[in-house]
């Protein structure tokens, strides 16, 4: 991707392109409004995108009033500085323009939390981004809000996906209530069971006890995933390895599955092989659902490289649902061979239409059969 390059207000935009379809190969057009304590540079970087700046939202919209579908800025964010009555009015002017119907429009802030989150979607916006987005995940974000908005206007009748351009979950409170109980008197009944695997995955090989990396989970948030270790330490630098394994690939190597899922991997070790076996590695996610990362019932949060691929429109849905540790997808496929991806992302998106409280205290019911999975996956 090329530099960023700050444009000015005043200049021609002669020597921007736009692109709906996000060509990763250019640099994506982002126009800001407004001034705040935290820049387009002190999120994404240098690289990757084109900014173009406007002192207020008066001079935004004058501008682009005059600039032709194929010079639109593929993203407009608010700078905190702005007035409430100012965001509405760029929100207002987007909404009626049939070049920027679909344009994501975010606020641009230091640091986000729920209470500002939460005004900023009340003023119409479509997502917050502060110093802790992940450069990389922002362009799959715009992208991701960009589909849904398209998806939502040409049918206004689909209202599964309505909340995935919010980027936010609403959880039922009984729900909510129950994860946080449960997670907790389960860690504490659980605690002896969690020092003895810890002390057998320390004698079998060297690293830590946990394994942890980044997840995208309901909404698309991004967070800290726990799992007891099952793998040599460092296998992830390994994967080239073992990908003519992945049994979406049904043993094509050059195939370009979304999921991962290795058979018989090699990287696992004994007491991994066994806490894979009677799913114990994933009891450290329990920790994840106190936090609010995750509930019980839901489904699995994706590793990034995962996700990224999972905003195309018809599967977009899946991430309408609260991310968790058992959900419809292991109750009735999990560890199949014969298992397709637009099988186990079709029981995703099943999920976000029917989860509920009644609906996910069934999926538990029928979670604890479902544990002791037949093939090694």
């Amino acid at each position: 991707m090329g530099s960023a390059m700050e444009v000015d207000y005043l200049q021609d935009f002669s020597n921007t392109e736009h692109r709906n379809n996000f060509d990763t190969d250019k640099p994506m057009n982002i126009t800001t409004v407004g001034f705040g304590d935290i820049t387009l540079f002190d999120v994404l970087g240098s690289d990757g995108y084109i900014e173009t700046k406007y002192p207020n939202a008066q001079t935004l919209i004058s501008n682009l009033s005059k600039i032709s579908s194929e010079l639109c800025p593929q993203a407009i964010l608010c700078c905190n500085s702005l007035a409430d009555d100012d965001i509405k009015r760029i929100v207002d002017y987007a909404s009626h323009s049939d070049l920027l119907i679909f344009t994501p429009i975010g606020l641009l802030i230091k640091q986000s939390n729920a209470k500002n989150r939460t005004d900023v979607f009340k003023l119409g916006l479509d997502d917050v981004f502060d110093e802790s987005t992940i450069p990389e995940l922002f362009y799959e974000r715009i992208d991701l809000i960009y589909k849904t908005k398209r998806r939502l206007i040409e049918d206004p009748d689909d209202k599964l996906i309505l909340t995935v351009a919010k980027f936010g979950i609403n959880v039922n409170i009984f729900k909510r209530i129950g994860d946080i109980l449960i997670s907790f008197f389960m860690l504490l009944a659980l605690s002896p069971l969690f020092i003895v695997i810890a002390i057998l995955i320390k004698l079998e090989s060297k690293g830590p006890v946990f394994y942890t990396a980044k997840r995208a989970g309901g909404g698309y948030k991004i967070f800290n995933f726990y799992k007891f270790r099952s793998m040599a330490q460092g296998s992830d630098e390994e994967m080239s390895k073992v990908l003519h394994l992945n049994q979406y690939d049904a043993g094509n190597s050059d195939s370009k599955s979304v999921f991962y899922k290795i058979k018989s991997d090699p990287r696992v070790t004994k007491i991994g092989a066994f806490i894979r076996k009677t799913s114990i590695d994933e009891l450290p996610q329990l920790i994840n659902v106190l936090k609010g990362d995750m509930s019980l019932v839901g489904n699995r949060p994706l590793p990034l490289y995962e996700a990224q691929q999972l905003t195309r429109d018809n599967w977009v849905a899946r991430f309408n649902a609260p991310a968790g540790i058992t959900g419809l997808w292991q109750i009735s496929k999990r560890g199949k061979a014969d298992m397709s991806e637009e099988e186990r992302v079709q029981l995703d998106v099943e999920y976000s239409q029917k989860h509920s409280f009644w609906y996910d205290l069934w999926i538990l019911v029928r979670t604890v059969p479902a544990i002791f999975q037949e093939d090694d996956v």
